[in-house]
């Protein structure tokens, strides 16, 4: 199982800004669910196979153009879904 993570946004983007990176991120093969949060302050990534060191570059060089320079650090795991899939056992 593939635990998603979450990453923090170093500034607030736009609901435009957002629906693109979305879209850019979304097309790569690796990449099995990614969707900001509510606020816009949060990307949740999930990969394919758990790996994140290619995603992740990817994402960074995709928030730094689509957002003027926003970086993104990791925040946590998505410890909601990883407590769902255990119940489920």
């Amino acid at each position: 199982m593939v635990i998603g993570r979450y990453y923090r946004l170093s500034k607030t983007i736009t609901e435009e800004q957002a629906e693109q990176i979305v879209k850019e991120l979304a097309a790569r093969e690796d990449v099995k669910a990614v969707a900001f949060t509510d606020d816009r302050k949060m990307l949740r990534m999930e990969s394919i196979d758990g790996e994140y060191k290619d995603i992740m570059y990817y994402a960074v060089n995709v928030l730094s153009r689509e957002a003027g320079g926003c970086e993104i650090s990791f925040d946590h795991f998505d410890t909601e879904a990883l407590e769902k899939a255990l119940k489920e056992k």
